[in-house]
């Protein structure tokens, strides 16, 4: 397998997406050349944004599959799970845990894959062909070094504890899980519960980003809270074993505060195996044959991403993936101006992201795991995976419609008229059936296999 990228940088500053590394460990390919070329040129410096590498990369990979598939007459969904690998092939790594062929078999029956045309072009409803596309995803899972503090105090005989951290909460939730984790653990009301985020005087935290924030704050956050109920029982000489509520051991030592911090950090069998979130898109897409012009019906996604602290803030994560991957494929593009290499796509008035009526219904699901070698929650990150290899989905589901393989994104219907039909496809539709039954239509030997 061959993936090569090639992209720009400012001059003065080196930066580019890993675009390859996808194609290192997503499927049992021994025999690899991935490579990246860097261009330094006069524009500004690109620098990251939602799953940098993996959300452009896995545009390539997935489509390559789907295309391998088609020429192999094999099913897209089979082809990736006969290709499947337990080992990543990079690094040289078992993976810690790796459902992906769940997350194909699941979501095929939930989407109806059962009803796809397996011949481009021959699904039709009036002027609208209809096509089914499906993409294998997978997002680095990284868990790093974080601290974290607790302060119980003692208010009208209830406990209530403030957790601190310096991270910060990018509207993906942090708060709310952070809170959950203290109150798990803590074994108090969620109420009760305070969390206090970005002041550089609290604890140190990698930061947002990467897909490492529920899996480093929750760990840290839960071993401060034990830590505290430790130390609360040592101070009063109680058992460990003995299950005792935080607001008795507060008064048993005559305490109306306690702090207590604590440090989660990877393990020695984390650092042995490759850690990924896995999942699977599927896309129904309807094109109009005239203009070109289309739209995505339906969505379904399935993930393997661990424990999910909160399925409501876990949900709308990866809404909002599948959101800005089908930006990649409806419009989304910065354009240069050629004279004087200024960005002309400037604001949201020209460049276009998707909205309410541009998006599809979704339905996301999440495959009960919990990774115990990630970290000692089993969770795993998945602000980013939403958003990997779905621009693949849906450009494979426009292929299964039209029998157009489009290879550049975004996939504009100007782009989709002037593409040719790819070599081996045939379009059937229902007059060709009753004339082909009725005696008066020559066809290729390929159409009437196809016409049964």
């Amino acid at each position: 397998l061959a993936h090569h990228t090639t992209s720009h940088c400012a001059i003065d500053v080196q930066y580019y997406e890993t675009c390859g590394s996808v194609s290192k460990m997503l499927y049992n390919t021994p025999n690899n050349e991935i490579t990246h070329r860097l261009i330094p040129l006069n524009l500004q410096c690109p620098d990251s944004m939602r799953a940098p590498g993996e959300a452009t990369g896995s545009f390539a990979l997935e489509c390559a599959m789907d295309e391998m598939a088609w020429k192999l007459n094999m099913d897209p969904i089979d082809f990736r799970i006969k290709n499947d690998t337990q080992v990543d092939l990079g690094a040289g790594k078992p993976f810690s845990s790796r459902l992906l062929k769940e997350c194909l078999r699941i979501g095929a029956d939930k989407f109806g894959w059962e009803n796809r045309n397996k011949q481009p072009g021959t699904k039709r409803e009036g002027n609208w062909l209809i096509g089914y596309g499906v993409s294998a995803a997978s997002r680095n899972a990284p868990y790093k070094k974080t601290s974290a503090k607790v302060i119980l105090e003692l208010n009208d005989m209830k406990a209530h504890a403030t957790i601190q951290m310096d991270a910060t909460d990018l509207g993906t939730g942090s708060y709310t899980i952070v809170a959950q984790t203290a109150s798990e653990y803590l074994k108090i009301p969620v109420a009760q519960v305070t969390v206090e985020l970005g002041d550089s005087k609290f604890p140190l935290t990698p930061g947002s980003g990467g897909s490492w924030g529920a899996a480093s704050y929750c760990n840290a956050a839960r071993v401060a809270c034990l830590n505290a109920i430790t130390g609360l029982k040592n101070k009063s000489n109680i058992s460990q074993d003995q299950d005792i509520p935080v607001a008795q051991l507060l008064k048993q030592n005559k305490l109306n505060r306690f702090e207590a911090e604590g440090t989660a950090e990877p393990s020695e069998e984390f650092k042995k195996h490759s850690v990924f979130s896995f999942g699977a898109n599927f896309a129904e897409v309807w094109v109009d044959k005239d203009t070109g012009m289309y739209r995505i019906k339906r969505m379904v996604n399935v993930g393997s991403a661990g424990k999910i602290v909160n399925p409501k803030t876990a949900y709308s994560q990866i809404i909002g993936g599948l959101t800005m991957g089908a930006g990649m494929v409806l419009a989304e593009q910065s354009k240069v101006e050629p004279n004087f290499g200024n960005f002309i796509t400037r604001s949201l008035t020209d460049y276009h992201v998707p909205v309410n009526l541009d998006m599809a219904n979704i339905d996301v699901i999440f495959l009960p795991e919990e990774d115990k070698i990630a970290n000692d929650m089993g969770i795993k990150g998945i602000g980013e995976l939403g958003i990997t290899s779905v621009a693949a989905s849906i450009a494979n589901a426009i292929f299964n419609a039209t029998g157009k393989r489009m290879r550049s994104l975004p996939i504009t219907p100007e782009k989709l008229v002037e593409a040719k039909v790819e070599k081996g496809v045939v379009y059937i539709s229902i007059a060709d059936k009753l004339l082909f039954k009725s005696g008066s239509y020559e066809v290729s030997d390929r159409a009437k296999e196809i016409l049964g």
